[in-house]
């Protein structure tokens, strides 16, 4: 019950008290008046039941107890004044634990290759990286930063749209060579497609032509939940692929992929579909959230 009565403010001005021996100066020293540090003074004695100095008109000198009391006192307000500090400099530089939550596939083409560079960038800061394609509720699941391609941003949650998803329908050079690069629909009809099946079903096809969505398709080859697998078997000369721009950058930069019909919108909605960087809403984002996020669309802004 006591120390719940006891202030820093009554324990700094009784060590500086003590030290001086002087009201008036600790009183001017600290931009107080002298009754008001007279009147903490002697509200910490109530509080502790003893007194900590002798008064007379001339001088205020310390009592025994009062000099017994300035040791804890000094201990006290040295813990505190470190744990402070402590926090401070948490707080000022880089550091704890950073859950990142993202797709599976974008995490290997896109996060993987950076995570290196942030612990370098940040050498104090722990990063916990889970790959999933289902949406998880940052909240229950513990997560700090989510990445999610999607149409829909959950209001609940801060979010930062990274870019505008783009579609690719390609293929390698020997299978073109091979089956002929198609200069129409009904060309595109008659060669091997390998799609893309997810937990809401198969990936839809989807060309702007003359300003309206239309379906399009080729012969059903392939069919994976893995688009890692589709990827590879489309290297290897099975047939028509339609992915995501940052799926295949790497492919179609090495030349190992080839575009069709590069000048034509291909998608597999009539809606946009963004890159998104969600997270949880705060008051105040942690700095160490805000460094990897921040780190993050640095490196996506030069392109995938």
């Amino acid at each position: 019950m006591i120390a719940n009565n006891i202030n820093l403010q009554q324990l700094r001005l009784f060590l500086k008290v003590l030290e001086t021996k002087n009201i008036s100066e600790v009183a001017r020293v600290e931009d107080l008046s002298a009754s008001l540090v007279s009147r903490q003074l002697k509200q910490l004695e109530e509080n502790l039941g003893t007194a900590l100095f002798y008064r007379n008109t001339r001088a205020i000198t310390p009592t025994d107890l009062g000099l017994q009391f300035a040791e804890t006192a000094t201990q006290m307000l040295r813990l505190f004044d470190n744990a402070m500090l402590k926090i401070h400099n948490q707080s000022e530089e880089i550091s704890g634990t950073v859950r990142l939550n993202v797709p599976v596939l974008f995490g290997q083409k896109h996060i993987a290759k950076h995570l290196s560079e942030l612990k370098q960038r940040y050498p104090k800061l722990n990063i916990q990286l889970t790959q999933t394609d289902r949406f998880v509720d940052p909240m229950s699941d513990s997560t700090d930063i989510l990445v999610r391609i999607n149409t829909l941003i959950d209001n609940t949650l801060k979010a930062k749209i990274i870019a505008k998803q783009q579609y690719f329908l390609v293929a390698s050079p020997d299978y073109l060579t091979e089956k002929g690069t198609p200069k129409t629909w009904s060309d595109l009809t008659a060669l091997d497609g390998l799609f893309y099946r997810g937990h809401t079903g198969m990936l839809r096809w989807l060309a702007k032509i003359e300003g309206k969505w239309q379906p399009i398709s080729a012969q059903e080859t392939l069919v994976s939940n893995n688009a890692d697998t589709l990827i590879q078997a489309t290297i290897n000369k099975m047939g028509v692929l339609m992915m995501p721009d940052w799926a295949v950058a790497d492919e179609l930069l090495t030349g190992k992929l080839v575009r069709i019909f590069p000048d034509v919108e291909i998608s597999s909605q009539t809606s946009p579909i963004h890159i998104t960087i969600l997270y949880p809403q705060t008051k105040k984002t942690a700095k160490n959230v805000r460094a990897a996020i921040d780190f993050l669309v640095e490196k996506w802004a030069m392109g995938w």
